[in-house]
């Protein structure tokens, strides 16, 4: 029985994701796959397809023979000797190329929306099985969770301006596909076959944002418990010499393949810039003087000055709510980003599943690695522009706290009150969805 159920309740779960994504858009599956658009082409200014385009005609830079004008090179991409380059990660880069051994670049992908469709329906189904372990089987939270996050926003929203090809939203959903395999094997001991594998997922995420390296703290807590995760046991495993010699071993299974994803981002990096720990984000801002480069060219990249602003953003900021009657009501959000405590509040069920599940050691170390994860974009100078209405960079440690709520719920002993509580909570991210429009 335990096997059926977890076979049928991610194919349910991918079928409701379907099903709710056309209702959403108002738009029937055979108009949207056949006859709304489907092809992204080289005019639709996705910089890591037009890099994959150039690639494969052996070129590094986007465009040669330019000044520092920024008018005379793509939106975000970075000027450096007379030429402009990519500087996302080469995993969308690596995608587009894939695909222009069967399409012509020139012509576009024909199917792309279809792909980034598949993708979502598989991870829609990975997440419905993560949900399902980490509550203990216990379909209501499951679901909840399960409807909350991909029906909710951010990942809505983000979902359909990524299947209009926006390179910042593509590189969210691979990311949320990879984080969501990398999940689903935590759900089982950590063999060394399975630590290999996990360093493979990472390796992938790695390639489409090099902050899901961060992730790898979890599986490296985990070692340091006992089986079922319920307590600590660092001090056996670093004092006694087998244990000890084992967890070496572990930790080079788990880390290998990531460090070689890293070291071929800062390859490529020396290649386009001539020093590999530069990564081109300053680059992006050569001349421009919008709101974003100026907090770069004052503070930084990344510093503590952003964090409280970052804070409110992510978590406290609440859109202009407009109420037409009971059923014509539109959300205007803040371009800079709206809490996810607005957009979704079955996170506050949280408060309600007792103390005692914070004793958890499993549950400790997804909260430790979540805050961890959280860091770079809180740092950010930029808070998450343009997202209007819900907070786009939640999306990179959303997974670690929806799994928290997951774990949470199976490791509570009065769990349905939470689950109850949560029903219209999730009703309430489906309505804000649809009022964002």
């Amino acid at each position: 029985m335990k096997e059926r159920s977890e076979f049928w309740w991610p194919v349910l779960a991918a079928f409701v994701f379907v099903a709710l994504f056309f209702l959403l858009r108002g738009q029937s599956p055979w108009f949207y796959l056949f006859e709304g658009g489907q092809a992204l082409r080289p005019d639709r200014n996705n910089v890591s397809y037009m890099e994959a385009a150039r690639w494969m005609s052996g070129h590094l830079t986007l465009t040669d023979g330019i000044t520092s004008d920024p008018l005379e090179r793509h939106h975000d991409s970075a000027y450096h000797n007379g030429a402009s380059y990519n500087i996302f990660q080469p995993g969308q880069t690596l995608f587009f190329a894939a695909t222009f051994l069967i399409w012509n670049p020139e012509r576009g992908i024909p199917i792309f929306k279809f792909l980034i469709l598949a993708l979502g329906i598989g991870i829609a189904g990975i997440y419905a099985a993560v949900f399902f372990r980490g509550s203990g089987r216990r379909w209501l939270p499951a679901a909840l969770l399960l409807v909350t996050c991909f029906v909710g926003a951010p990942f809505a929203p983000n979902f359909d301006r990524a299947l209009n090809g926006s390179v910042y939203r593509v590189n969210h959903v691979f990311v949320w596909f990879f984080i969501g395999l990398f999940l689903l094997q935590l759900t089982r001991p950590p063999t060394e076959r399975r630590l290999l594998l996990l360093g493979g997922i990472s390796a992938a995420a790695i390639l489409f944002r090099l902050q899901s390296v961060l992730i790898l703290l979890l599986p490296t807590l985990m070692l340091l418990q006992n089986r079922e995760g319920t307590t600590w046991e660092i001090r056996r495993r670093l004092t006694d010499p087998g244990e000890r010699k084992s967890l070496l071993r572990q930790l080079f299974l788990l880390g290998i393949l990531p460090l070689l994803a890293v070291v071929a981002i800062h390859a490529l990096n020396f290649l386009k810039f001539g020093n590999p720990l530069e990564t081109g984000y300053m680059k992006i801002y050569e001349e421009r003087d919008d709101y974003l480069a100026a907090r770069a060219h004052d503070h930084g990249l990344m510093s503590p000055c952003f964090l409280p602003e970052n804070i409110f953003r992510h978590f406290l900021s609440t859109p202009e709510v407009e109420f037409n009657g009971w059923i014509d009501i539109r959300v205007e959000g803040d371009d800079r980003g709206n809490g996810i405590l607005f957009s979704l509040p079955i996170l506050f069920t949280l408060l309600m599943l007792g103390g005692q599940v914070w004793r958890n050691a499993r549950i400790q170390a997804v909260f430790l690695t979540m805050l961890l994860v959280s860091l770079p974009v809180l740092l950010y100078h930029n808070p998450g522009y343009y997202a209007p209405g819900y907070s786009r960079y939640s999306l990179d440690y959303l997974p670690l706290l929806f799994f928290l709520l997951a774990l949470s719920f199976g490791c509570a002993g009065r769990w349905k009150g939470a689950a109850f509580a949560a029903i219209p909570a999730t009703i309430w991210s489906v309505a804000y969805t649809l009022a964002l429009g």
